[in-house]
């Protein structure tokens, strides 16, 4: 959603198979029709019983969404994914 040029998204996801998230490497979650002139990030939450969940990150730059975590992690499979992040878009 974009009012005012400020983009407002709600990602929810579920990974089928396990994967290994690279500390602050991007797993790419979509592209959108608008881009955001900086970067912006905001905590996600996921069903992963660990400590540090502040750790999982929704990145958006450009025009990519992407998911990011401050810490190497092995994602397991079936783990869900809960974020939101309001940024400006041009």
């Amino acid at each position: 959603m974009v009012v005012d040029n400020v983009a407002t998204i709600w990602v929810s996801w579920v990974n089928v198979g396990e994967f290994v998230a690279e500390s602050w490497g991007s797993t790419k979650l979509a592209t959108m029709d608008v881009s955001c002139p900086h970067e912006g990030f905001a905590v996600m939450v996921d069903s992963d019983d660990v400590a540090n969940q502040s750790g999982r990150l929704l990145h958006v730059a450009g025009n990519c969404v992407s998911f990011r975590t401050k810490h190497g992690a092995t994602i397991l499979a079936n783990t869900w994914h809960k974020g939101s992040l309001s940024f400006p878009v041009s």
